[in-house]
């Protein structure tokens, strides 16, 4: 009897013992959503971070139910998740509302952190302080057909806005009709776009639509006229209708201007052939004069809440996912491209032309596609409606240019 009771003393004191260490364990909460196919790596990832990790309960959430507007309510009451995926165009109004964590304190202890593009970390960066950590990206630039400029004598992309038009003009085929029969260009027409599409020729120019600190802009100058006088001229060639990367990829169409890289997988399995050399050419955009030329980059990012409690631990994790092998595996399943430097040569970002052309102009300066400022989400769309007015010939440029500064400062003058 005696032996019974202290086998029965022996495995309470295990299963206390289990308590304790099953206690000890840190948790936490990860939302990553919006992850396509590579949903099942990411959870088999979490997986193997808690085996090699045995100290920390990670939660990670990737089918949350609208994710941004269950943020706010679970930040404000405290309960709410310690990392956050987020993407750079969204990232200000969770910077505005004190939602997110200043991460300089751990990125400046993170080895090789110079291998991130630096532009990148600059553009998540306000009032010196930055606020999440980038692990892919996908660049905005010029998609053209090869074959399509060759015809027409062109062998290297247009170096200038002026050198552009006239290419395109001349690539451009009319039928009879006067319908177009082959675009020579045709820019990106979401109006979620068109502030960041103008901002890059803004800065071509040497001046910005808005910093980071302004409380009220100026937009109707000479810089601003012209820019959007220029991608009404490219808009009046090619036509209203939006542009479809497979007509460029057919040769039914030209020069695709601001065009998502993020969609090179889906050309690629389009058409095969435009992973091999001497199709299609990726281009930064080309500025008003030679060597004035820059490239979007649009971002996806980790941030910390300002409401959790286990912040060191949330920065371990960041940590692991992007340390450069893990990042290099998780982008070949997710189909987007390093924003570490170190991956570029890796050779499953080496395997086909097109990928190795987006790569290799990818160099300062490169844009985050907005302007930097935390207002940014809550006017583009207001603002790009005018530009796309502007650029259909519906008001002139200068119209469009007083409109938009009027909805942008009075987004600024709000409390």
């Amino acid at each position: 009897m005696r032996k019974v009771w202290m086998l029965i003393a022996c495995s309470l004191l295990c299963l206390a013992f289990a308590g304790v260490a099953s206690s000890a364990k840190t948790p936490v909460v990860w939302w990553m959503h919006w992850q396509a196919g590579a949903e099942a790596w990411v959870k088999e990832w979490g997986v193997k971070f808690e085996e090699q990790n045995p100290d920390i309960k990670l939660e990670l959430e990737t089918q949350t139910a609208s994710p941004r507007d269950k943020l706010v309510v679970t930040v404000a009451a405290g309960v709410g998740p310690d990392i956050v995926y987020e993407v750079d165009s969204v990232m200000g109004p969770w910077i505005e509302s004190g939602i997110t964590l200043p991460l300089n304190r751990y990125f400046s202890t993170l080895p090789n952190r110079n291998d991130f593009l630096p532009d990148v970390i600059e553009g998540l960066t306000y009032g010196g302080e930055l606020h999440a950590i980038p692990f892919m990206v996908w660049p905005w630039g010029v998609m053209w057909n090869r074959h399509v400029l060759s015809e027409a004598g062109v062998r290297d992309f247009p170096k200038t806005w002026d050198e552009l038009v006239d290419v395109a003009r001349r690539i451009t085929r009319v039928g009879s009709d006067g319908t177009i029969e082959r675009w020579g260009v045709r820019v990106e027409r979401g109006v979620s776009y068109q502030v960041g599409l103008v901002e890059a020729l803004f800065r071509q120019q040497g001046v910005t639509m808005i910093a980071e600190e302004d409380t009220q802009v100026k937009l109707d100058h000479a810089e601003g006229i012209r820019a959007l006088e220029y991608l009404r001229q490219l808009t009046e060639i090619g036509g209203r209708q939006a542009p479809r990367d497979v007509d460029v990829a057919g040769g039914t169409g030209g020069i695709y201007y601001s065009w998502s890289g993020a969609y090179w997988g889906n050309v690629i399995a389009a058409r095969p052939d435009a992973a091999e050399p001497g199709l299609l050419g990726f281009s930064r955009y080309p500025g008003p004069v030679a060597g004035a030329d820059n490239l979007h980059v649009m971002s996806a990012n980790l941030f910390i809440t300002s409401s959790s409690k286990v912040s060191d631990t949330a920065w371990r994790v960041i940590e692991a996912w992007v340390e450069p092998r893990n990042l290099r595996d998780y982008l070949i399943h997710r189909g987007m491209l390093p924003v570490r430097r170190s991956i570029f040569t890796d050779p499953e970002f080496q395997d086909n032309a097109f990928k190795r052309q987006m790569l290799a102009n990818m160099y300062s300066p490169l844009l985050l596609h907005g302007v930097k400022h935390t207002r940014y989400d809550l006017f583009r769309v207001g603002v790009g409606r005018e530009f796309l007015a502007a650029f259909d010939g519906q008001i002139s440029a200068a119209e469009a240019l007083i409109r938009a500064e009027h909805i942008i400062n009075v987004e600024l003058a709000k409390e």
